[in-house]
């Protein structure tokens, strides 16, 4: 039906074209009289609808074609070639110490030589740093602060290394308040320095299981014959205020998305409930496995082969 109306159309204005001009077509001879019969240029802007359509269609698949194809589809592809790329096993975070080569050890040297006299330190010192209390993410710029942050900790473990003037590090173990992520990551930094042949050793004389699990780490532990040491596994506990509401006349007005987001327990329950046992109770095993298996790693360096079965028996039995 399409295909008759655009022929027809198109007849129409052929015939017209023959013999005579009107409307805008007219307009384009300035109202010059043309005889019957006489040849008419067709005006350039002039355009049949047939013609348009068929363009407009060509257009359209053409568009179709060279479509590009969606962002999502290529970043999903993307992701699928790295990670076939990837290999079978993750990186272990390990840090290797490599030893300085001589020009290395000459640059030190000539450094070192020029320093100013009140930032010499002697040859064979041992740098001592006391570890406790949060042990904060933040760098400390302040000279006059007395808490040392991880970043500064850390920092210092990997200069003293590469650094030839200290001989070895003492690390005085108070008290630790901070998570066992930061103490996984000071564990890193002890390894890095022992690993350069320079001792290190640990002195405490109030610890429990985070206090001896950096101790662990180095190469000597020295405790006093005073000194209380605490060792009962790792336990978690909760607050639960709704009784309290209750005798205050407080009803809460908790609105819940899953059985795990136990976020609003605390106001709204008066007991822990058995989905955030299920989820304190897989956190707990996790930390105590890891805590655990490294203690079996750091004392089979030193006392010989031990497994994670003898470092739990040890520690039921303290």
């Amino acid at each position: 039906m399409m295909a008759t109306s655009i022929a027809y159309r198109s007849h129409s204005a052929r015939l017209n074209d023959q013999v005579s001009l009107s409307g805008r077509a007219s307009s384009a001879y300035n109202g010059r009289k043309i005889p019957l019969g006489s040849p008419v240029q067709r005006p350039t802007n002039r355009t049949h609808k047939h013609r348009s359509i068929t363009l407009t269609r060509a257009t359209t698949e053409s568009k179709d074609e060279e479509k590009p194809k969606k962002p999502a589809m290529a970043k999903k592809n993307a992701y699928a070639h790295w990670l076939a790329n990837q290999p079978e096993e993750l990186p272990s975070g390990e840090m290797l110490f490599t030893p300085p080569t001589d020009k290395e050890l000459r640059s030190t040297s000539m450094k070192l030589f020029l320093q100013p006299l009140w930032k010499q330190i002697r040859w064979g010192s041992v740098l001592g740093v006391e570890v406790g209390s949060a042990l904060s993410d933040s760098i400390n710029t302040s000279p006059f602060s007395p808490d040392v942050t991880l970043p500064q900790l850390c920092s210092c473990l990997k200069k003293a290394a590469h650094d030839p003037r200290i001989s070895g590090v003492y690390l005085k173990i108070t008290p630790i308040g901070c998570g066992w992520a930061k103490l996984d990551e000071l564990r890193r930094h002890i390894a890095y320095f022992r690993q350069s042949g320079k001792f290190c050793m640990a002195y405490m004389e109030v610890a429990s299981e985070k206090e001896f699990y950096v101790a662990a780490a180095c190469e000597e532990i020295y405790v006093p014959p005073s000194a209380y040491l605490s060792l009962r596994g790792v336990s978690v506990s909760g607050t639960f205020l709704r009784g309290v509401l209750e005798k205050v006349g407080v009803e809460p007005q908790i609105q819940r998305i899953g059985k795990y987001k136990s976020a609003g327990d605390q106001l709204g329950r008066d007991n822990m409930s058995k989905a955030q046992r299920e989820v304190l109770t897989a956190i707990m095993e996790s930390v105590y496995g890891n805590l655990t298996r490294q203690l079996a790693e750091d004392r089979s360096q030193s006392e010989g082969e031990r497994t994670a079965e003898d470092v739990a028996g040890l520690l039921d039995e303290a």
